[in-house]
This record gives structure tokens, C-alpha cells and sequence, in this order.
């Protein structure tokens, strides 16, 4: 927008904006009575209810609700414009009265505004209140908020770097657990793997023993078999010839008979002793099956302590993982703080940029009242 003051919308009533200079004595002289400027402002609401769609431009139809205000004697204020309808935000109702009261400078300073020295002064220290209240408006409407925020944003970012801090204290400790549990766990699994190599091992040992004794028994019963199936071939034959010779005898003679008699019972005699012998390598028999019978059962025993040491491998295995997760978590919630604290970091950047690009503007916004004051003078 130019430096020149703004184009001001004439009242609906047909009558030009006053300024402050054209005010009455009385009316400068003397404040304005609380309900009376009630009064006046709720005439001033209903002027802009009514002329609101006469003005296209925001800016416009504002500073022609400041320039009735200030033709009544009640200070144009950015708190006063948001009450009574103004548009736009609060940050553009303040701009508009900033722009209001440099034009308002503006048109003091202009040749020829023949305003009476008397009034002039009036007005200058009219000038001066409205500029003063505004600058206080503004400073605890904006400025004061947005130091508060910003300490509010400081505690918070002071909050997050210390949980931060707590989180990276809390990871350097489950880092040095999961140290702890890892050469624990390459402790278990050598004792395991160790285990495992002798049980293995003894397993391989006791097999090739297993499969010794078993080749002997296998041998022993073939043995026997043999044996057996000699005996009872040669008892077969002897049988046969028995009872040809007893045959023969019977149709030879008595003597020949009594004499095969006792050849059975010699031959009888002979079957007790293969009997007895028959029954030793039963005996041997049991004796070997007993001792498979003890072979497997030392296998077994061997089988379930490689079990047992497999289970506490998987054990350790799983508090490994455990630790390895919680150390993931404990990563995740450390980025997840870092990001929130660079996060409130930019915050209160922007904050700080704003609260000094609006201490500029106050700064700037002085300058033409330091410009009145030397008139004065």
C-alpha cells in the first residue's frame, strides 16, 4: 500500500469523518463517560453491520470504522475494531490501525492543514494517548503471548533434552547388558557345543560297541544254530541207525537187544549233555541281551543330555532376541525425542524471529511520533 493515507468512506449519514483536531473542546477536554462511549460504540457497531457490503476491501471499511470512532472521541484501538465487527484477523485489524493513525501523522504534518496551534497541541497529545494505548494494546495482545509461549516452548525443549539424555543413558545400559548377555550366551553355547561333542562322542562309542556285541551274539547264535542243527542231523542218523540196528536185533536175537538197550541209554546220556550245553549258550544269550538292554539305556541318557543342552542354548537364544528388541525400542523412542526437540528447537526460532520483527515494527511505528514531538517544539 502507498505512504498516502488512506481513501476514508464518508458516514452513511452524509457527513465527513472528523478528525481529532476538529473535535470539540469539551469533548478533548473532557474524557468520554463510560456508558455514554457504550453508547457510541454500539452506534458505531450498527453503522458497520449496515454499510459492511458497501466496502470490497478490508482496509477500507476498517479504518472508516477507526475514522467514526475518533469523529466520537473514542480511541481507535485494534481491541476496540475486533469488538465492534472489524474484518480480517487480529494481526490485519492491527496492521489497519497502524496504517490509521500514520495516515492520521500524515495528515498533521501536511502545509495545509490549517489547524489552530491550540487545537494542534490538543490533538498532538491526543495523538500521543491513542499512539501510547495502542503500543500497550499491541505489547500485551501479541508480544506478551508470544513470550510466553516461547518460554513455554524453552521448558519444553529443556524437558525433551533431559528425557533425551535419560534415553541414551538408558540404551548405553541395555548396550552393556546385551554385551553381557551375548558373551554369556558364546559362554553356554561353547559349554553346549563341548557337550554335545563328547555325548556324540560317547554315542559313536557305545554304537560301535552296540554293533560289536551284536555281530558276537549274531555269531554265537549262528554258532548254536549250527550246533544244534549238527546235533540234531547227527541224532537224526543215529536214530535211523538205532532203529535199523534195533530191528536188526529184534530179529536177531535178545542179546543184541539188551546190548542196543544200553546203547540207547548211552545215546540218551549223550542228549542230556547236548541239553546242557544247549542250555549254557541260552544262558550266554540272556547274558549278551542284557547288556545290549545296558547299551541303549546309556544311549538314551546320552540322548537327553544333548536335549537338555539344546534347550539351554534356545533359551539363551531367546533372552538374546528380548534384549535385542527392548535395544530397538530404546532406539526408536531416542530418535522419536530427537526429533520432537529439534522439532521445539525450530519452534522457538520462529518465535524469536517473530517477537523481533514485531519489536522492529514498534520501533518503526515510533518514529513518527518523535517526528510530532519536535514540531511541538
Amino acid at each position: 500500500m502507498p505512504n498516502s493515507a488512506p481513501p476514508v468512506q464518508p458516514p452513511s449519514d452524509g457527513a465527513a469523518p472528523a478528525l481529532p483536531g476538529e473535535i470539540d473542546d469539551d469533548t478533548a477536554a473532557n474524557p468520554i463517560d463510560p456508558r455514554q462511549q457504550l453508547k457510541l460504540e454500539e452506534e458505531v457497531k450498527t453503522w458497520a453491520l449496515e454499510n459492511r457490503h458497501v466496502f470490497p476491501n478490508r482496509r477500507d471499511f476498517n479504518i472508516a470504522i477507526c475514522d467514526r470512532l475518533a469523529a466520537r472521541g473514542i480511541a481507535p484501538l485494534a481491541g476496540v475494531l475486533r469488538r465492534l465487527g472489524g474484518r480480517g484477523t487480529s494481526t490485519s485489524q492491527a496492521e489497519d490501525v497502524r496504517q490509521w493513525f500514520a495516515a492520521l501523522a500524515a495528515r498533521f504534518n501536511l502545509p495545509q492543514a490549517q489547524i489552530p496551534l491550540g487545537a494542534r497541541r490538543q490533538a498532538n497529545t491526543l495523538f500521543e494517548q491513542l499512539w501510547l494505548a495502542a503500543k500497550h494494546e499491541i505489547d500485551q495482545g501479541v508480544a506478551a503471548p508470544l513470550r510466553a509461549e516461547l518460554a513455554s516452548a524453552q521448558e519444553a525443549l529443556a524437558a525433551a533434552s533431559d528425557r533425551s539424555q535419560q534415553l541414551e543413558k538408558a540404551l548405553a545400559a541395555e548396550q552393556e547388558r546385551a554385551g553381557g548377555l551375548a558373551s554369556e550366551l558364546q559362554a553356554s553355547q561353547e559349554l553346549a557345543r563341548d557337550a554335545a561333542e563328547r555325548a556324540a562322542g560317547e554315542l559313536q562309542a557305545l554304537r560301535a560297541t552296540l554293533e560289536t556285541t551284536k555281530r558276537e551274539h549274531a555269531q554265537a547264535i549262528d554258532q548254536a544254530n549250527s550246533e544244534r542243527e549238527r546235533l540234531r542231523a547227527s541224532l537224526d542218523a543215529e536214530i535211523r541207525q538205532l532203529h535199523d540196528r534195533n530191528e536188526h536185533l529184534v530179529r536177531t536175537s535178545a542179546d543184541e537187544r539188551a546190548r542196543l538197550l544200553q546203547q540207547v541209554d548211552q545215546e540218551r546220556q549223550a542228549a542230556r549233555e547236548w541239553q546242557t550245553r544247549h542250555d549254557a549258550v541260552h544262558n550266554k544269550r540272556e547274558q549278551l541281551q542284557g547288556r545290549v538292554e545296558a547299551l541303549l539305556e546309556s544311549e538314551t541318557r546320552a540322548v537327553a543330555a544333548r536335549d537338555s543342552a539344546l534347550e539351554q542354548v534356545e533359551a539363551l537364544q531367546g533372552r538374546i532376541t528380548e534384549a535385542q528388541s527392548a535395544e530397538r525400542e530404546a532406539l526408536a523412542t531416542a530418535g522419536e525425542w530427537r526429533e520432537r526437540a529439534a522439532g521445539s528447537e525450530g519452534r522457538v526460532t520462529q518465535l524469536q524471529s517473530r517477537v523481533q520483527e514485531l519489536e522492529r515494527q514498534l520501533a518503526a511505528a515510533t518514529t513518527p511520533k518523535k517526528a510530532d514531538v519536535k514540531g511541538k517544539k
